[in-house]
């Protein structure tokens, strides 16, 4: 875990280089003053486990006293924090802009692994990779802590052909797959992309490990699965595509294996949450 917590710190201190830390005209007047103060949560949100900010906090020299986590919480103290005045207060917005993100990206997916719950346990909830830059690695972790699947972390892991690689090959899927296939050797999966009925018969006899439904509506991914399961009950289907909240129960009800959403990042809410001095 060491070079993980490295790297969370090496990200962190990036956001603090780009809000200036070390030119605070304010808060250096506060310097070896030693303080106590709250992290305080306003908005109900689930808080999974906050290691990696506690990582960044006791990097900063901050003894970290109490910390609330492992469900859903409002109107609380997430943190009860020790520390110089001067260090705390100058890290307070990056840390708390990082922190009601990565709440708001945990919430959102919270709702929909509990909604998967109640209609179907086997299908996973998966992220994708519509991230902001920069905010990979954290928005993959609170998704992964609050129950869902990250998906790809980056695009060495797995293998996805979509429709501009299709366009690129002139449009011969099954020799791309066979070719790709070939170099990658067994030890990678490959996932191809369909938006049609026609381009999903095109590919469901190839070798493939994932065939993902792009915008495919409910009950046309239904007709997709009665004709992947008649010819190949071992690949896994994924759906994707314009899944939200909202809609989400529709496409739990097909039976994919898989539904990953671009929303749990994109239309996660901003988490209101505030550090003040503890009284």
């Amino acid at each position: 875990m060491e070079h993980i917590k490295k790297y969370v710190i090496s990200q962190f201190e990036r956001f603090l280089r780009e809000d200036d830390v070390e030119w605070d005209l304010t808060s250096m007047y506060f310097a070896h003053e030693k303080s106590h103060f709250d992290v305080l949560l306003k908005d109900e949100s689930y808080v999974p486990e906050l290691f990696i900010f506690r990582w960044i906090l006791e990097h900063y020299g901050i003894e970290v006293l109490d910390t609330k986590q492992g469900g859903f919480f409002k109107d609380t103290i997430l943190f009860r924090l020790k520390g110089d005045a001067s260090d705390l207060l100058a890290i307070e917005r990056s840390f708390l802009n990082l922190l009601s993100h990565f709440l708001g990206v945990s919430t959102i997916t919270k709702k929909a692994v509990m909604m998967r719950d109640d209609v179907s346990s086997s299908t996973r909830i998966a992220g994708t990779r519509k991230t902001y830059p920069g905010l990979r690695y954290f928005e993959k972790m609170a998704i992964l802590l609050s129950g869902g699947d990250t998906h790809r972390f980056s695009l060495k892991d797995m293998v996805m052909i979509k429709d501009n690689h299709i366009a690129l090959c002139g449009g011969d899927i099954k020799k791309l797959i066979r070719e790709i296939r070939q170099k990658v050797g067994f030890s990678k999966k490959i996932e191809v992309e369909v938006d049609s009925i026609a381009r999903l018969k095109e590919v469901i006899e190839e070798d493939v490990d994932i065939i993902m439904l792009d915008n495919f509506t409910p009950s046309k991914i239904k007709t997709a699965m009665d004709i992947i399961r008649a010819k190949n009950d071992r690949v896994l289907v994924e759906a994707s595509g314009g899944i939200t909240l909202d809609n989400l129960r529709d496409y739990l009800e097909t039976g994919v294996d898989i539904i990953s959403m671009g929303s749990l990042i994109y239309s996660a809410p901003w988490i209101n949450i505030s550090m003040e001095v503890s009284k």
